[in-house]
């Protein structure tokens, strides 16, 4: 792959970002944080199976048409995570607020934690193809999907 198509997929995640934050910024004021989060675990998840089914397809190079579909994939997955991450963090970070920089500090700090473990788990399926990423994506998204079906909305906790 050439080097401009690495920077095109930079620019990819970063727009997929920016779209994110500003739909869950209006999104905000409409529903709760958990709501935005599970749309944002649908969307991860949408997104695995999506890169799962063009890989598994075994058509996947960088010369064929299904890089446009491994590209919207992943446009997909980055789209999730950049609406649960936000919401997440604000979320366990209200009880916070007096001490919101050292909290911040160690929520992420736990966060690169589990990313390195996460990564460390993907490189135990690792087969010199690329068909166990998109499935650790789906899998992940599906947990994902479990985990924030948990949440309750702080009002209820509150009462």
């Amino acid at each position: 792959m050439k080097p401009s198509h690495y920077g095109c997929f930079g620019l990819l995640i970063a727009e997929a970002s920016i779209l994110a934050a500003k739909i869950s910024y209006h999104k905000s004021s409409c529903f709760f944080p958990q709501h935005i989060i599970q749309q944002g675990a649908a969307y991860i998840f949408a997104g695995g199976v999506l890169f799962t089914i063009t890989v598994s397809t075994g058509i996947f190079t960088i010369q064929t048409l299904a890089l446009p579909a491994v590209i919207f994939a992943l446009f997909i997955i980055f789209f999730g995570i950049g609406l649960v991450i936000p919401n997440s963090l604000s979320h366990a970070l209200k009880p916070y607020q007096t001490t919101a920089g050292t909290a911040g500090s160690l929520f992420g700090g736990c966060y690169y934690c589990l990313i390195a473990g996460f990564t460390w788990a993907m490189s135990a399926f690792h087969n010199g193809t690329a068909f166990p990423l998109p499935l650790y994506i789906a899998l992940l998204g599906l947990i994902l999907i479990y985990s924030a079906q948990m949440i309750r909305p702080r009002k209820a906790i509150e009462e």
